[in-house]
């Protein structure tokens, strides 16, 4: 018993001392963490690069904003954007970006930051030698893959409500894979495919695929936020996000946020926000 005992005192004080060396690793600056979350497979949004570091543009705004705020300390995690939200719900995270758009079912779960940093145009794909599609609608009766939770997904699934004599043949996956979706339009497998612009684009781009890139623009857009894009939070988490709003709110006005738009987007899509 007493040699148990000895045993037992022993890998008590070697866990103590190897938690506590964590924790003084962790917040020697006295700063506080926080840990944000995203996918890493969605360029030039979110993606890693060729050394494996998590960047892109949603990723370099949240990493530009905690450059202003010096009393935090920020550590990125990466899941499945379904995996995201549970980070939330269990307070494993205090802030999620994955090119996240507001909907009401999850404005009742979750904190949205105060304005988008984000205005990304939606467009639909084709293969080369079909005629380009301009507008959504005539998805109609084409079979299109889907992502649920996804706002292209969720755009499509209201069209079918209010036109159930000729929907949009959903085809619903769990791999979330824009890579996938337009490979396999490629091979037939799809007649379309509705997507975020700047990550479909340079996918097509990167992969030479001989696919037609078609941006919905005035009267064929979507609605007119569907691209808006918004920082996630934990409800509880209200003083956080005044802090990131603010910086956010200051590389707007400093140019910052046009300059990394420029630079992960090809394009400045800030400039209407």
């Amino acid at each position: 018993m007493k040699k148990f005992m000895n045993v037992t005192l022993a890998s008590f004080i070697i866990l103590t001392t190897l938690t506590a060396g964590w924790n003084s690793q962790s917040f020697a600056k006295g700063k506080t963490p926080v840990i944000a979350a995203t996918s890493n497979d969605m360029k030039p949004l979110f993606y890693l690069d060729e050394k494996d570091k998590l960047t892109g543009f949603d990723v370099e705004v949240i990493n530009e904003a905690f450059k202003r705020l010096p009393e935090y300390e920020l550590k990125w995690e990466t899941a499945p954007i379904a995996s995201l939200f549970l980070g939330l719900d269990s307070s494993k995270y205090h802030l999620i970006v994955h090119n996240f758009t507001k909907t009401a079912q999850r404005e009742e779960k979750y904190l949205f930051s105060a304005k988008p940093y984000n205005n990304n145009y939606k467009v639909i794909v084709t293969r080369k030698g079909t005629p380009p599609i301009y507008d959504p609608r005539k998805l109609a009766g084409k079979r299109v893959p889907a992502s649920p939770g996804s706002q292209p997904t969720e755009w499509m699934e209201d069209f079918n409500k209010t036109h159930p004599d000729n929907p949009i043949l959903l085809a619903y996956s769990a791999t979330n894979s824009t890579v996938a979706y337009l490979q396999d339009l490629v091979n037939g497998r799809y007649d379309a495919v509705l997507g975020v612009g700047p990550a479909v684009s340079a996918i097509v781009k990167d992969n030479n695929l001989p696919l037609t890139v078609t941006i919905m623009e005035g009267k064929y857009s979507i609605l007119p936020d569907a691209g808006l894009i918004w920082v996630i939070y934990r409800k509880d988490e209200t003083e956080l996000r005044q802090k990131v709003d603010g910086a956010i709110a200051k590389m707007r006005a400093d140019g910052t946020l046009k300059r990394l738009a420029i630079k992960f987007l090809g394009k400045d899509t800030t400039s209407s926000l």
